[in-house]
């Protein structure tokens, strides 16, 4: 597993298996577990009925869901499949590229971009009472997310739900204060166990992870209940028996772990064109090693080739001094010897270099069958791979065409995505993307409601707190959650729009609101808020502007009425 501060890293020893068929994952890599909570609810914490149970579902994950997620990640970090295939070529001559490329990157971070680029706005409403504005709980929720970088933290989330499917946030006191904090863990260290009703609640939640001190490793294993943490020591075997090593509360009320879907089916973004990744991966590969083994090409030669070109040259030594021959048949570098008798030059005819650019090509004289002399002329060529660079490419565009599409991802290098693009054509070129950003902001939205229903539960604990969990008021059942999509904007499009609607005088100042809340960020309810302070402070403004006035004529005496006196 990982070290417990590191949010996205994956670890490398998981258990893998030889899959048979099609099927890309296991039939249980990706299953939410459920049990009757009659089956947990009657065993005692820490019993050994209770550790059997937990070990089994730990070991289940651990076995059958973490190479799933494993795999998920790596591709999120560019390190694809097509690093861990055997190569296919014939000698060590051939290039072998691997070229991975980071689709799931540009998926998911767009993705964040998009949905979690603008920080969520939260409001309160109260339907059955008005005189109920939730300022107290706002307050809370406000100090509490400046205290934990909610926004940063909003963004860990998503990379992990877009990533994987599902991400895990754990909601704990840190130690020696009385402050909440907030934290993302990986989604390969955690797994939540859940009721089998219709409407389901967590059971219990596991966090395990591996721990290396100097070379030895062991397993430590955390879980969460509804009061309590039980923290385990699984030695170097998650299978293997484990030692219950501490317990102690939680004050939170609840399993303080929140687990957030990307959908229904806790599907990544982009798991289900991973084989088309590894197709475009294979393409960019392919096309990279044609390149490389063209300059690598085989020269052929038809007809003789000459190793000298017949013009003899003198010799030299390796200093560049021509040699020559004494009398006595002996080499020498003087030109004379010292009788003053001149030394023979020693020649050689120039041998053909097989490592120079020249090569010097020997006609064929052959006798034709009327006895005359006929000479054939010797060619050479190189030997290679036609490469049909215009077939490779569209092959590639369609490939990332259909990425793009099966994943509802904008072509941003679309010649048809301009930056001036009205305001009706960028929604059509978005819209794919935000049906599927409509389903997870629901469901995030659902997980940030548990979030701040267990900070309630902790804030109703602690004395002179005007927050509880169960009170009619400060409610966190009654906070609005407002996400603001990142997109591109034609501003002064919108503010026209919202002006001329405005003149008609047939729309309410709650939709206007509601409309340049796109471009303020601000919620209708908070802006409307805001109008009615202003318009109170205003109004306090002028009436004691008013005083003031009706105060200085009456001590002046001079008032209207006094001279009628």
């Amino acid at each position: 597993m990982v070290d417990l501060n590191d949010l996205l890293k994956y670890p490398t020893n998981v258990p893998r298996k030889d899959k048979q068929g099609s099927n890309r994952f296991g039939t249980e890599s990706n299953i939410r577990y459920a049990i009757p909570q009659s089956a947990f609810v009657n065993l005692k914490g820490g019993s050994k009925a209770f550790t059997t149970l937990v070990q089994y579902y730990t070991t289940q994950h651990y076995q059958n869901e973490l190479e799933r997620i494993i795999e998920l990640q790596r591709y999120y970090f560019g390190d694809n499949n097509i690093h861990y295939w055997k190569s296919t070529i014939k000698t060590d001559k051939q290039s072998d590229n691997k070229i991975s490329n980071p689709w799931a990157t540009y998926i998911t971070n767009l993705r964040v971009g998009h949905q979690f680029g603008n920080p969520i706005q939260y409001g309160y409403e109260n339907t059955s009472d008005e005189k109920d504005n939730g300022e107290s709980l706002l307050e809370e929720v406000d100090a509490f997310n400046n205290g934990n970088n909610e926004s940063y933290h909003n963004r860990i989330m998503a990379i992990n739900m877009f990533t994987t499917g599902v991400a895990y946030e754990l909601l704990y006191i840190a130690d020696g204060t009385n402050q909440p904090k907030l934290t993302a863990i990986n989604p390969n260290t955690c797994f939540v166990v859940w009721s089998t009703d219709i409407d389901p609640v967590e059971l219990f939640a596991v966090r395990y992870y591996e721990i290396s001190v100097a070379g030895n490793s062991s397993y430590n294993v955390e879980v969460y209940t509804d009061d309590s943490i039980y923290y385990y020591d699984a030695g170097n075997d998650i299978g293997g028996d484990w030692t219950l090593t501490k317990v102690e509360p939680h004050y939170i009320g609840s399993v303080p772990i929140t687990e957030f879907n990307n959908n229904p089916e806790r599907m990544g973004c982009y798991e289900r064109v991973l084989d088309k990744i590894d197709e475009f991966d294979e393409s960019e590969s392919q096309m990279a090693n044609n390149q490389q083994d063209f300059s690598n090409a085989q020269l052929m030669i038809s007809g003789e080739v000459t190793n000298s070109h017949g013009k003899p040259e003198a010799l030299t030594d390796k200093h560049g001094n021509q040699i020559y021959l004494d009398k006595n048949g002996l080499q020498t570098i003087k030109s004379v010897d010292d009788d003053g008798n001149k030394n023979a030059p020693l020649m050689q005819s120039k041998v053909l270099n097989t490592h120079a650019n020249v090569l010097y090509l020997k006609p064929t004289r052959i006798s034709n069958p009327s006895g005359q002399d006929q000479v054939i002329p010797t060619t050479a060529s190189y030997l290679t791979k036609e490469l049909n660079v215009a077939d490779w490419d569209k092959h590639r565009q369609d490939i990332a065409n259909e990425i793009m599409l099966f994943t509802n991802t904008p072509n941003v290098l679309d010649q048809n995505f301009a930056n001036n693009a009205s305001g009706v054509a960028m929604a059509y070129k978005l819209f794919g993307m935000d049906q599927e950003t409509a389903l997870t902001t629901a469901l995030y939205t659902n997980g940030i409601h548990r979030r701040l229903q267990l900070l309630a539960n902790y804030l109703g604990l602690q004395p002179d707190s005007a927050v509880s969990a169960d009170s009619d008021t400060d409610n966190p059942a009654n906070v609005t959650i407002t996400f603001t999509p990142n997109n591109p904007k034609n501003g002064q499009e919108i503010v026209a729009n919202i002006q001329s609607l405005n003149a008609t005088g047939a729309i309410s100042h709650e939709t206007i609101q509601d409309m340049a809340s796109q471009i303020t960020g601000v919620p209708q309810s908070q802006e409307q808020q805001r109008m009615d302070d202003q318009q109170q402070a205003n109004s306090d403004r002028i009436n004691k502007a008013n005083a003031n006035v009706f105060g200085n004529n009456l001590k002046g005496g001079d008032g209207v009425g006094g001279a009628d006196d």
